[in-house]
């Protein structure tokens, strides 16, 4: 198994909170050098979506990401992106996000050197093959845990080796204002199960109103990924901007 020597913030134990952001691997309009912007806002954790055939978690805004990159949805796609993660001033988790399916990892071989995967898929023994098969080679499992919280995902959450990720409002990805009112208990039921990595609230949250309430409640830190891309489909200076400003919101300098 390989090992990763590096220190990662995510396995601090400081209360630091944490911001974990997406880039889309391969869209022509979020060029490589974007990512210099979640370096200059210290992002602790980058999400590299690779395309998919049936994203079915995500809307339109990552969708569409999805359509315009090239490329048929396998991690070595990745190999640019995770190599210039590697190189940001302070190290960041390199983390792929893909959806299960035969083309995204055909070769275990692959996920050498890979820091970290994200996997959801509609079988749930096709994922946890691609786990496993990921795990072996040394690369650190996230796992995703619903709205609803299904009992099988609170049991996988435990077994999480980075963070999980609970997703804060119900449906799809993409930007909205409103705030989760049953945030706070569904949190207590995760540490009740047994849960004890950093648990990341993302789908829905990208306004700092929404955070500050996410934090006030316990969360350790947040997923941003809409609005990520909106800003980052405006302009270098936008996106940087906007995750500089999250930075500071989870900083508490806001």
């Amino acid at each position: 198994m390989m090992q990763d020597t590096r220190t990662f913030s995510i396995d601090q134990t400081d209360g630091r909170k944490f911001l974990a952001a997406y880039f889309p691997v391969g869209d022509p309009l979020m060029p490589l050098s974007l990512l210099a912007a979640y370096d200059a806002a210290r992002v602790d954790v980058v999400e590299l979506g690779v395309k998919a055939a049936d994203p079915f978690a995500d809307g339109p805004t990552v969708r569409d990401a999805m359509a315009r990159a090239g490329g048929t949805g396998r991690v070595s796609e990745a190999h640019a992106e995770l190599e210039t993660v590697r190189g940001f001033a302070s190290p960041a988790l390199g983390m792929v996000f893909g959806y299960a399916s035969d083309t995204l990892a055909a070769d275990p071989e692959v996920w050498a050197g890979v820091e970290g995967l994200l996997c959801l898929g509609r079988d749930e023994t096709e994922r946890l093959a691609l786990c496993d098969a990921a795990r072996a080679r040394g690369t650190r499992i996230t796992e995703f845990v619903p709205y609803e919280m299904p009992l099988w995902s609170r049991a996988a959450a435990v077994n999480a080796e980075s963070y999980v990720m609970l997703q804060y409002l119900p449906g799809l990805t993409g930007a909205r204002v409103e705030t989760d009112e049953l945030l706070k208990p569904r949190l207590q039921k995760m540490r009740r199960a047994g849960v004890t990595r950093p648990i990341l609230v993302g789908i829905g949250i990208s306004q700092p109103d929404q955070i500050r309430h996410a934090l006030d409640i316990g969360a350790d830190g947040v997923v941003v990924g809409s609005m990520v891309l909106q800003k980052g489909l405006q302009s270098h200076a936008a996106l940087e901007d906007y995750l500089c400003q999250i930075r500071e919101v989870l900083d508490g300098r806001d």
